[in-house]
């Protein structure tokens, strides 16, 4: 029994370092292989000159023009990324009969729409937005003398960049 129990062991052991040697694979580590930092790309938007007056005085048949830039850099310093971007004008909440328009370069955009890649990356540029507020001469079925004197309300501008999806 001792003598089966031997070769049954010994064999036992020859199997098992057989099998352990031929169905083995090797695993090699290399740490730290290559190594460096992420950083995120700069994303600039900014204003430029302007020419909004705080108090506008309007009458009908009149028109009154605000000029307004926006940049994709600031100093040395450039977008790195294409820009979307959306101009938001926000009209008097009133009756008066005011018709509010904005311009890029002379081409009418309408508000709250997005102006896609307005901006490139790397690219430094200046873009001039006009904003035109009118009274018309005549306007059907408004008085026009019920506004003398009045406030008209406020007029604001708001400008929102939004970086472009990439393309693969």
């Amino acid at each position: 029994m001792k003598k089966t129990l031997l070769i049954v062991a010994l064999v036992l052991a020859i199997t098992t370092s057989i099998i352990a040697g031929t169905m083995a694979y090797y695993t090699i580590t290399l740490d730290e292989l290559v190594e460096g930092e992420v950083v995120a790309k700069e994303f600039i938007l900014e204003h430029g000159d302007n020419t909004f007056d705080e108090d506008m005085r309007i009458a009908p048949g009149e028109s009154q023009k605000w000029t307004f830039n926006i940049k994709n850099f600031e100093g040395d310093d450039v977008t790195e990324t294409d820009m979307d971007v959306t101009i938001d004008v926000t009209t008097p909440d009133t009756n008066a009969p005011l018709e509010i328009s904005v311009t890029l370069d002379g081409s009418e955009i309408t508000s709250g729409d997005e102006i896609s890649e307005l901006f490139t990356a790397n690219n430094p540029e200046i873009k001039k937005f006009t904003v035109t507020v009118e009274w018309p001469w005549e306007t059907d079925g408004v008085d026009d003398i019920d506004f003398a004197g009045q406030e008209l309300g406020t007029l604001s501008v708001k400008v929102t960049g939004t970086q472009t999806q990439p393309t693969p």
